[in-house]
């Protein structure tokens, strides 16, 4: 190479070194690779760690970096003499003393006879800034799931032993108004003892909602799975709420085929479900409305449907149906129950492979729609509800 080509190649070489994205120190060591001197560096070196060029010049490994980084390039001064390059993160300081952290990426060569090191130094403030910010989001996360999994035991305590509480009185009151009702068959004060037992079972069923909804935010609501008749359960359902379709003089049909496929659940659960619509129906449709419930089998499996003609709901309010401690109607707060229905049924479905989802408008009333898959001799109950 005569001196015009290694005068150009050397012009390249600074064109490239000036104009670096990262900084680049070029450092003299002694044998040992345990002291190191700058004997270059580029702008964009200057400009990072506030030195004028012929400031950074003779400035030494242990002024340009933190006590714990000098440490560190001990065992980067072992890895350089092994390896011949190695890459680590070092903190350097400022002229002002900032300690700012890189990723720096060195090679030891051979330069007139001395040995020399060449650092490429990429600043990674800002990702350490964001892992710093990361590791401070988990853990702020860890902490809130760690008070809302304290809350929910300690939520879940209190109300094992609220309902605890409530069950044994309760269960004397029931047993002794069943049996008023034996001795009172007739007259007045037979009511009496209906009333009274309503009214415990009415509570009874408050208390298992509990119960459910402790279950549900333990991750404990386990339910037994076994082929079921829809078709005779759902004339179950609709013969037990019929006296309240009476008593409110609302209409209730029901439009079922002569035959359904059986389904994957547990009977006493899905009837839970079933009862939950109906009731729920019933209880927003006014005088002279129709309720109904149909049953059909389609590409989704076994449909259910229990409408109403009741008062519909805001399609704003609708998301909110299935949430905890929520009502199909937020002005009618005298309407009884904990809002806990809706929730648990989405969860009896759910739990069995199933889905639960409604179409309503306001004035127009509400139609309430579960889909069951069926038991096929190719899909068993196992593998129906898993």
């Amino acid at each position: 190479m005569n001196n015009s080509q290694r005068l150009e190649s050397e012009l390249k070489y600074q064109i490239l070194f000036d104009n670096a994205d990262d900084a680049i120190l070029v450092w003299k060591v002694n044998e040992k690779l345990n002291e190191f001197v700058v004997i270059e560096a580029n702008q964009v070196a200057c400009n990072r760690y506030g030195y004028a060029h012929n400031e950074i010049i003779g400035l030494t490994g242990e002024q340009l970096n933190t006590p714990e980084s000098l440490l560190r390039n001990r065992y980067v001064g072992a890895a350089l003499a092994r390896d011949g390059h190695v890459t680590a993160e070092i903190t350097h300081l400022t002229k002002y003393g900032k300690p700012i952290p890189n990723e720096v990426r060195s090679h030891l060569f051979s330069l007139n006879g001395e040995r020399v090191i060449i650092s490429v130094c990429r600043d990674v403030s800002e990702r350490k800034e964001l892992e710093r910010q990361r590791q401070e989001l988990l853990q702020q996360e860890r902490r809130l799931r760690e008070k809302a999994e304290a809350d929910t035991l300690m939520r879940a305590n209190y109300v094992r032993a609220l309902a605890h509480e409530l069950k044994t009185p309760l269960t004397s009151l029931m047993a002794s108004s069943e049996h008023l009702m034996d001795v009172l068959k007739d007259g007045h004060l037979n009511e009496f003892a209906k009333n009274i037992c309503y009214g415990a079972e009415r509570i009874n069923n408050r208390i298992e909602e509990l119960h459910d909804m402790v279950r549900l935010e333990s991750g404990n609501f386990n339910l037994p799975s076994y082929p079921v008749d829809m078709k005779q359960l759902l004339l179950d359902a609709v013969a037990f709420v019929k006296p309240t379709a009476v008593k409110g003089k609302i209409s209730l049909e029901i439009t079922i085929p002569n035959e359904l496929p059986l389904v994957c659940g547990d009977t006493e659960r899905l009837q839970q479900v079933v009862l939950n619509l109906l009731n729920n129906a019933l209880k927003y449709t006014p005088k002279g409305g129709a309720v109904w419930l149909k049953a059909s089998v389609g590409q989704k499996g076994l449909i259910v449907e229990v409408g109403d003609t009741g008062c519909g709901i805001p399609k704003t309010d609708q998301n909110d149906l299935f949430k905890p401690y929520n009502r199909r109607h937020p002005k009618q707060q005298k309407v009884d129950g904990l809002g806990l229905g809706l929730v648990i049924a989405k969860a009896i479905i759910e739990r069995y492979g199933g889905r639960i989802w409604l179409d309503s408008q306001p004035g127009k009333g509400s139609r309430f729609f579960i889909a069951m898959p069926i038991i096929t001799p190719e899909a068993n109950c196992e593998g129906a509800c898993n």
